[in-house]
Order: structure tokens, then C-alpha cells, then sequence
């Protein structure tokens, strides 16, 4: 048994259904009930348990094979790095209390960095506080997300455009969603080692023009990267509902980004992925239309 945090969301559905496609069986844990819904009709057990509660949390993790862990950006609340603190320190104590199951952490490139990288300096510390888990611990440092660049679909089909807070040029590892979970099924299923990262990268580099290439050869028309002044960042991150502090974390993992301050650290092991814009955009095109 596989437990599975975050099934709602992204990279958390995408293990859950890479485990279950493999044959594997899964304890999706969400914070309601209804949450975990889809997998619960394919033979999922589930569980429920905050983040931030460390008993109910343990309790989940007792009895499985692996976990796969992830801390939610939570950039639109008022005090992110308060609240994932909170989670940090109950992972570890529930994970303890679980008996040490071998973990699989979502980390980030970058991760490496104490400072600087907005709200990525928190994976940071989600690494350290498990430096010394008892059990095994995969740190899967994974690239931009593409499924982010899912947004510009609406613009770029009604308007033409393709805005960017990333500089059109600036190339960087990007990976789906999917790719990254079904990453992670690999290392859960892997009980090779102790303690290691795993950096993930993509098959090539992309810029946000090249994404954008790729979404304006689906959709058949060409579209106009448009890239707005710094001065405009935050009304424009507010705007998507963002707190004035997740904001400015996202507004420094992007600068970041953008001066070419982030990168992976060579410490760990690499794995590529291959799944591109072009397989993203038709994914969630073809699902819009279904």
C-alpha cells in the first residue's frame, strides 16, 4: 500500500493513477472525504488528515510501503510560509510516528538554496527537517511545472496573446505534471539507497516563446508573447489571487528565474522526461472539448 498526499491536485493525481495503472495499491489522503472520490471508485483506500495534523496524519501513514509527500504552494494565503511550516513540522513528526515509511518528497529545482527563490526557500527547509528521517528518502527536485502555462489557453484562443512573467528568451527544464508523478511511482516502487535526490529534467530546454510556438501551431494561428513591465507584476498576481506575500514569493522565484539564479545542483542523480508543451496543450485542449 501506496499512500498518496495532495490526490486533488496535480502531481498527487498523477501518482495515485500511475500507481493504480501499475497494478499497485493506493491510500489516496485528502482533507474531505469527497476528495478522494475518483480513486476510491477504482479500489483506493482513503484516508483523511490535514497537513498540519500530525496524529491524523500518522494515522494515515501507518502500514504502507512508501508515501509520496508535497507541501501545497498556498500562495494565496496571508502567511504561506506560516502555514507550511506548520505542515513541515507535523510531516516529520507524523512520518516518525508512522514507523519511518520510506518517503518520497516533492521538492524543486533550486531547492538547494536558502535563499532567494521565493517560495521554493521552503522546500528547502522541508529538506533539511527530513535530513535526518530514519527511513529512506527520495528528494525529487522537479522543474518548472508546464501544466502553469495551462492559463495562457484562454488568451491565446480568444485574444491571440501569450502573456509571460518569464523573459521570452530565458530557456529552463520544464516538466508536465504527469511525468513528474509518474516519476515518482518509479521511486516509490525503487527501494534502492537511504537518502537522495533525484534532480528532473526535460528531454530539451524551453523559453516561454517556445512554448508559446508550440500552443499557436495547435490552435493554428500565431500569437503575441506579451511579457509586461516588473512595476506590473503584483497588481497582475493579486489580480489571480495571489496574497500580497505570495506575490512577492512568486514574483522573486520568477526574477530568479529570469537572471538565471536558479538552477539544479548536481548533487544527486538525474532523470529525464519527455513529455513537452506540444503533448500538454493537446491534452488539455482535447479535454476541453470532451
Amino acid at each position: 500500500m501506496y499512500a498518496v498526499i495532495g490526490v486533488s491536485g496535480n502531481t498527487g493525481s498523477a501518482v495515485a493513477q500511475s500507481l493504480i495503472d501499475l497494478g499497485k495499491p493506493v491510500r489516496a489522503v485528502v482533507r474531505r472525504p469527497e476528495a478522494g472520490a475518483l480513486f476510491r471508485r477504482q479500489g483506493a483506500d482513503v484516508a483523511v488528515a490535514d497537513l498540519a495534523d500530525a496524529k491524523a496524519l500518522a494515522a494515515a501513514l501507518s502500514g504502507v510501503d512508501g508515501a509520496y509527500i508535497m507541501t501545497p504552494p498556498l500562495l494565496e494565503v496571508p502567511d504561506p510560509d506560516g502555514t507550511k511550516r506548520a505542515y513541515i513540522r507535523a510531516i516529520r513528526t507524523a512520518a516518525e510516528q508512522a514507523g519511518a515509511p520510506p518517503l518520497v518528497v516533492l521538492s524543486s529545482v533550486g531547492a538547494h538554496l536558502p535563499s532567494g527563490t521565493g517560495p521554493v526557500v521552503l522546500l528547502h527547509e522541508l529538506e533539511q527537517a527530513l535530513r535526518d528521517y530514519p527511513g529512506r528518502v527520495s528528494f525529487l527536485r522537479a522543474p518548472y511545472f508546464l501544466d502553469n502555462w495551462a492559463e495562457a489557453i484562454s488568451p491565446a484562443t480568444e485574444q491571440a496573446v501569450f502573456p509571460s512573467l518569464m523573459a521570452p528568451g530565458v530557456c529552463i527544464d520544464m516538466a508536465t505534471a504527469a511525468d513528474i508523478g509518474f516519476t515518482v511511482a518509479q521511486l516509490l516502487l525503487d527501494t534502492r539507497g537511504h537518502h537522495r535526490v533525484v534532480e528532473l529534467k526535460s528531454a530539451r530546454r524551453y523559453s516561454a516563446q517556445d512554448v508559446a510556438l508550440e500552443l499557436a501551431q495547435l490552435l493554428g494561428k500565431p500569437l503575441d508573447v506579451v511579457y509586461p513591465p516588473r512595476s506590473a507584476w503584483n497588481g497582475i498576481l493579486t489580480d489571480a489571487g495571489l496574497s500580497q506575500t505570495g506575490a512577492a514569493q512568486m514574483a522573486e522565484l520568477i526574477d530568479s528565474i529570469n537572471e538565471d539564479r536558479i538552477g539544479f545542483s548536481g548533487e544527486g542523480e538525474y532523470r529525464t522526461v519527455q513529455e513537452g508543451p506540444a503533448i500538454l496543450f493537446r491534452r488539455l485542449l482535447e479535454a476541453t472539448v470532451t
